[in-house]
């Protein structure tokens, strides 16, 4: 899970790479607007492509969750998140929104977090659930061999993708 602690509301001094003219926290904020100015621009690691969710925390509390649908490439190195923001009744929103930070605040804005719940399961169809990432380690080849069973032979699927495959193959 990846905790993004945010500072308090402040305009900026020209509309950033996400168009925001205003960042950070303040009371009585809607959850979109929160979602706004917490879901980037941030120089997250590696780790960041797995997590399922984000905490965003503003004074040592959680104040919103965030299912992540994916990370957007801004600049410099920096990304967005794209997701939806929980509500109460989801098993990460009711642990941990309106509560103390899971985690110690410290001069980085980003950290992580292995939480004991809001796993989902393995992308093969194992039923194994994962704190992060797709798959478990080696169930993406799983997976592929998988779909391959669906087309027929090794042979059959290389025919069958080189086929289909012109438009969506990257250079």
């Amino acid at each position: 899970m990846i905790i993004i602690t945010i500072q308090h509301d402040h305009a900026l001094d020209q509309p950033d790479e996400l168009g925001r003219t205003r960042t950070g926290y303040r009371e009585g904020m809607g959850s979109g607007e929160l979602y706004e100015v917490a879901r980037g621009s941030w120089k997250l690691g590696e780790r960041a492509a797995g997590e399922h969710y984000a905490l965003i925390t503003f004074d040592n509390l959680v104040r919103q969750a965030v299912e992540i649908r994916r990370l957007v490439a801004t600049v410099n190195g920096r990304s967005a998140i794209e997701g939806n923001v929980l509500n109460p009744g989801h098993p990460v929103y009711d642990e941990y929104v309106n509560k103390p930070s899971p985690v110690p605040s410290t001069q980085n804005p980003i950290r992580y977090f292995d939480s004991p719940i809001g796993h989902k399961p393995c992308g093969c169809g194992c039923g194994q659930l994962l704190a992060s990432g797709r798959f478990a380690a080696g169930h993406d080849q799983t997976a592929l061999h998988q779909r391959v069973k669906q087309i027929g032979t090794v042979d059959e699927f290389l025919d069958w993708f080189d086929a289909v495959a012109g438009p969506f193959v990257k250079d």
